[in-house]
């Protein structure tokens, strides 16, 4: 679970801290990639202020580690 309070963001516009999300990688026992295992879905609730319309928002997030198309770079 992630929590975050991002209240000093209220002023404006700015960055907040990085978070690292581990994804897994899931493969058969024949060694094929499964995409639609390989894959985490984070979901978000913002609360604005008592008198503040609409009040929540509610947001998600799907990251999926994809396989390499190419070779890596040398």
């Amino acid at each position: 679970m992630l929590a975050s309070n991002a209240g000093q963001l209220l002023a404006g516009p700015a960055c907040s801290a990085t978070t690292q999300v581990q994804v897994p990688v899931k493969f058969t026992k024949r060694g094929t990639y499964q995409a639609n295992k390989s894959r985490v879905v984070i979901k978000g609730i913002a609360k604005a202020p008592k008198g503040v319309s609409p009040r929540k928002d509610k947001d998600k997030w799907t990251f999926q580690c994809l396989q390499r198309t190419a070779a890596c770079a040398p």
